[in-house]
């Protein structure tokens, strides 16, 4: 079973998604889909928290940060010059999500109210990220800014290049990873970080078909949800779509199934590639000591 610091059995996800009835074709258009995508995914979690069964609710960019690929950030020192630059994997979340995962802060304050508003600029780090880019020093008050990647979809879950924000806590590591606890240096912004965008919500490649993860905590006591979740999604608005519904223990076996099964073909794969290196290299040394011994 994958480790998490919460009752996962008891926590339902889905992804929550929006398919247009008339594509957007302008940038305008898909702008404005975008920003009323955003303000129905926030009043479906709206709604499911109204359920006597759900204890939290919660939006994020994804199922989890190990999912989620590199992010490029540099660290800002006085002057706005930058120090060092290092890599980070960017989970957008909502007010509720650090403490729906039982995150346990460790340095400064946690994401509050006044961190998800346009204008904020603050973030939480995970340990990892202390260690591995900032050498373990004291990471509350350090500035960030992001990084433009070569490549980049603008569909990715990242806020826009050049955003500049600030550090104001850090949390132990999530107990989710795939390839064990505390490897992959973790950066959680707010949702609201930047305007509701193929950059916040889209799917990669996709931004025309905006998605995000939902969270629900729910009574140990509560019977079947995924029918209730149907419904309030449903009535919400009809071209909201809900896929991959199950509990959280599901989920995350899964991702950690597929990426156990990724690392095992990979290995495999190499160990292949070196032992075909090796049985050419010998054939080589063979084959010319069998010519000088001829000679």
């Amino acid at each position: 079973p994958v480790e998490t610091d919460f009752p996962a059995d008891d926590y339902v996800t889905a992804q929550l998604g929006r398919d247009p009835s008339v594509p957007p074709r302008t940038p305008e258009e898909r702008e404005t889909f975008l920003e009323s995508s955003g303000r129905l995914f926030e009043e479906v979690r709206d709604r499911i928290a109204t359920d006597p069964a759900v204890r939290q609710v919660a939006l994020a960019s994804g199922l989890s940060a190990m999912n989620h690929i590199l992010s490029p950030v540099e660290v800002v020192g006085d002057g706005g010059v930058t120090s060092l630059s290092a890599r980070a994997r960017v989970l957008l979340v909502d007010r509720s999500y650090l403490d729906l995962m039982n995150a346990t802060l460790i340095a400064g304050q946690s994401l509050g109210p006044a961190d998800f508003s346009p204008e904020s600029r603050s973030v939480v780090v995970n340990e990892a990220f202390v260690d591995n880019a900032l050498g373990g020093r004291n990471a509350v008050g350090v500035r960030l800014r992001f990084s433009e990647r070569e490549g980049e979809s603008s569909a990715v879950s990242v806020p826009a290049s050049g955003t500049a924000v600030e550090i104001v806590g850090v949390v132990r590591n999530p107990g989710i990873d795939a390839f064990g606890p505390g490897t992959h240096a973790v950066i959680y912004a707010p949702l609201d970080l930047a305007p509701v965008s193929p950059r916040t919500v889209g799917l990669v490649g996709m931004p025309q078909a905006p998605a995000t993860q939902l969270f629900a905590r729910l009574d140990p006591e509560a019977g079947p949800m995924a029918g209730r979740l149907y419904g309030i999604v449903a009535s919400v608005d009809p071209t909201l779509r809900l896929s991959e519904v199950g509990t959280a223990a599901e989920a995350w076996a899964a991702v950690h199934t597929g990426a156990r099964l990724a690392a095992w073909i990979f290995m495999a794969v190499a160990a292949i590639v070196l032992m075909l290196s090796v049985a050419g290299i010998y054939a080589l040394m063979s084959f010319t000591v069998s010519r000088r011994t001829r000679e």
